[in-house]
């Protein structure tokens, strides 16, 4: 599967060149049903997925730092 890569405002790479990742339309939806449409960064090698802490308490997502590593 291939994605578009859309340049990163305000990112360069050692040699100044654009950095560019692979950006696609995303939509979360939270334990209430809620849903929030957003873009995201596709990274194919994760073994996690993280999301920002505005987005998880939108969408009703406990967050307890406890559980934390």
């Amino acid at each position: 599967m291939k994605f578009q890569y859309q340049a990163a405002l305000g990112v360069s790479d050692t040699r100044g060149h654009m950095v560019k990742r692979p950006v696609l339309e995303v939509e979360l939806m939270g334990v209430n049903g809620k849903k929030i449409t957003t873009l995201g960064i596709l990274d194919s090698g994760a073994d996690t997925t993280t999301i920002n802490l505005q987005y998880a308490h939108a969408l009703g997502i406990r967050v307890d730092d406890s559980d934390q590593n």
